[in-house]
């Protein structure tokens, strides 16, 4: 796979490995969190695995996304969705003290 400048990312999370936790890196400080359960590795196009995230699954990484709903951001992410179901979130932040919102 080819590289790209992750210096001034705020997340990298490639998915792309196989192990048995994600591993992450966050403001250049790498780190791991548990795999959701719902969570399997396929074979891979761009990488040797790739992760098929199966409904319902959530990787919480509580310390990102520490933005201001004024505050302007992007992220991208290859996603290949099945052809029946489109819903979901690819990134998503939830104030629990604004009902989620």
């Amino acid at each position: 796979a080819g590289q790209f400048p992750t210096s001034d990312l705020e997340l990298l999370v490639p998915l792309d490995d196989g192990a048995a936790t994600v591993r992450y890196e966050l403001r250049g400080q790498k780190s791991e969190a548990p795999l959701p359960a719902t969570v399997e590795w396929r074979e891979g196009k761009l990488a040797a695995k790739a992760a098929y995230v199966n409904q319902g699954a959530i990787l919480e990484v509580p310390a990102a996304g520490d933005f201001e709903s004024n505050q302007g951001f992007s992220y991208s992410a290859w996603v290949k969705l099945p052809a029946n179901d489109g819903s979901g979130a690819i990134l998503a932040r939830m104030n629990e003290a604004e009902n989620y919102q």
